[in-house]
This record gives C-alpha cells, sequence and structure tokens, in this order.
C-alpha cells in the first residue's frame, strides 16, 4: 500500500512538470504505452502469464478500462490546475463513494460505521468545493467526478477479481487504454518525443536551478559594478599597494641620504 501510495504521489508530479509541452491525452499514452511494454516483455519472459490473458469478461474489461480513463484524464486535469492538497483530499473520498456505490452494486449491506464514513466524507468535500461562495472553482467537480468514477471501476474490479487473474486486468488495462490516448493525442505526438525538451521550471527543476540563476545574476551585477568604478578610478589591489609603499619607503630614504651628502659636502 505505501509503494501504491508513492507512486500516485510520482504521477501527480509528473503530470505537473509534464503539462504543457504534452497534453493530457498524450501524458497518459506515455503511461499506458511503458505499461504495456513491460507486461508484454514479463509474459515473453515467463509463458506460463499467457494462461492467464483469456479474452473471458472482456465486455468488462472495456467498461472498467473506457471508465477508468475517462476518469483518470479528468483526475490528471486536476492535478495540472489544482493545488495538489485540493486534488488528493477531494481524490480520498473515493472509499466514501465505493462505500455507497457498493449497496446497489455488490448487494453490500449500510452498517453504522459506514454511514458514518461517507456522511464525514460528504462533509470534507463540502468544505473543500465550498459551493456558492467567490473561491469555488469549477475544475473541482472533475476531481469528484474522477473519485467516483475510480470508485466504479474499483467495484468492477472486485467483479472482475473473482475470475481473472490480477495481471491479466493490468494488462488488458494498458493494451486498452492505449489506443484510447493515442486516439487523443496529436498525429505528430510520438516522432516527436525524440525532440522533447523537459520544462526549465516548475516542482521537478528544482530550487537549485534558482539558485543557479540568482548567483549568476549577482555575480553580473558586481561585474558591472566594479567595471564602472574601473572606467573611473583604477583602484589597485592589496599587493600592488603594498609594492607602492614599498617603493616610496625606499625613495624617501634615498632622498634623505642624498640630502645628508650634500650637507657633509657644504660643510667641508
Amino acid at each position: 500500500m505505501t509503494g501504491a501510495l508513492l507512486s500516485f504521489c510520482a504521477m501527480a508530479v509528473s503530470v505537473r512538470a509534464l503539462y504543457g509541452p504534452l497534453s493530457i491525452a498524450e501524458i497518459l499514452t506515455i503511461r499506458s504505452g511503458s505499461g504495456a511494454v513491460i507486461l508484454t516483455a514479463v509474459v515473453a519472459v515467463r509463458p506460463e502469464l499467457r494462461h492467464a490473458l483469456g479474452l473471458q469478461r472482456m465486455g468488462l474489461h472495456l467498461l472498467r478500462n473506457i471508465l477508468h480513463f475517462a476518469a483518470q484524464y479528468a483526475w490528471a486535469l486536476g492535478i495540472a490546475l489544482l493545488p495538489f492538497a485540493t486534488v488528493f483530499a477531494l481524490e480520498f473520498t473515493t472509499p466514501a463513494w465505493v462505500a455507497l456505490l457498493a449497496i446497489p452494486l455488490l448487494g453490500e449491506r449500510m452498517t453504522a460505521s459506514r454511514a458514518g464514513s461517507v456522511v464525514l466524507g460528504f462533509a470534507g468535500v463540502l468544505i473543500i468545493v465550498r459551493p456558492g461562495l467567490e473561491t469555488f472553482r469549477p475544475t473541482v467537480l472533475l476531481v469528484l467526478a474522477a473519485a467516483i468514477g475510480f470508485a466504479v471501476t474499483l467495484i468492477i474490479t472486485k467483479k472482475l477479481t473473482a475470475t481473472v487473474s490480477t495481471f491479466a486486468i493490468l494488462f488488458w488495462m494498458n493494451w486498452i487504454q492505449l489506443p484510447m490516448g493515442l486516439a487523443a493525442s496529436a498525429p505528430m505526438f510520438i516522432p516527436g518525443l525524440g525532440a522533447f525538451v523537459p520544462p526549465q521550471s516548475g516542482p521537478l527543476y528544482g530550487r537549485h536551478a534558482e539558485t543557479r540563476r540568482r548567483r549568476r545574476l549577482d555575480r553580473s551585477r558586481r561585474k558591472d559594478r566594479i567595471g564602472g568604478a574601473g572606467s573611473c578610478q583604477m583602484r589597485p589591489g592589496r599587493t600592488t599597494r603594498r609594492a607602492l609603499s614599498r617603493e616610496s619607503g625606499l625613495l624617501e630614504l634615498r632622498i634623505s641620504q642624498s640630502q645628508q651628502g650634500l650637507q657633509h659636502k657644504k660643510h667641508d
């Protein structure tokens, strides 16, 4: 579970960093394509997994992945447009939606603890969304719809796991969602990846780049000040000042010696 949470956080940061140079559909295409390649390679290495990749329940696979792709698109768009805290707070209402939808879809009963969890979840949604206030953002409705879509997807996944392996669910998820992402992407999206330049700002670029830019700016300003002062008056360095002081002292000593010699000659 900890690994899943870390992967979700990494995906959220990646979506925020890549959005702009790439569209949401293109980001999801990269995700599905990478997963499809990795899982296909696993099947090639372990041929015994091919027996689990039957076409049974394919209609349920298609329904699950259509809903999952739509929910994931709305979630990724919310990540790109809203603060992380708002998106994750709304996304964490998915268990409340699962508890509510499991009653008609799975025939489960509503217990007191489940009802309390649902009520608290909806109260949190009202606090975050704040309908009717000036701070209301319509984009939060996309994330809320994504949470509901993820809840339906989890319920369908529970039905699938009764007869289908987890590996088969993941395998077909990536291969079904890959053409969906390609259909919504730009025609020259894949050839253009070779010339893709990562964004030079954002959460992945880090604070170090900003620090380097400030240092370069400070250095250029110091050079400008030194150059402007040098055009009016050259400031000798510490070594130069010491050499001039030493030469000045020797010159004064020679002058005093020559004056003393002249005085001796006059007395003679």
